[in-house]
């Protein structure tokens, strides 16, 4: 992953938020910026949530949906 990011590739991470019913899924798209975001913020782990009929994903970095990398849903035409 470092190595993409320092040769300036174009680094996109998607994250599968699965559900029992895989046809009722998402996909969240982490676009490069978002990506060394997360990254120096050290954590080992992330937990990605979407209340309903909300259009961002939000990933906490400091405790509480307030404090939140907000990731636009339908990103898909954006990024690729």
């Amino acid at each position: 992953m470092e190595d993409y990011i320092n040769n300036g590739y174009n680094l996109v991470f998607a994250l599968v938020c699965g559900v029992a019913g895989l046809s009722d899924s998402e996909i969240a798209l982490l676009d490069k910026q978002q990506i060394i975001e997360l990254r120096n913020l050290g954590k080992g782990s992330i937990t990605i949530s979407r209340k309903k009929n909300e259009r961002a994903f939000r990933i906490s970095v400091e405790g509480g949906r307030e404090n939140a990398m907000q990731i636009r849903s339908s990103r898909f035409d954006e990024l690729f």
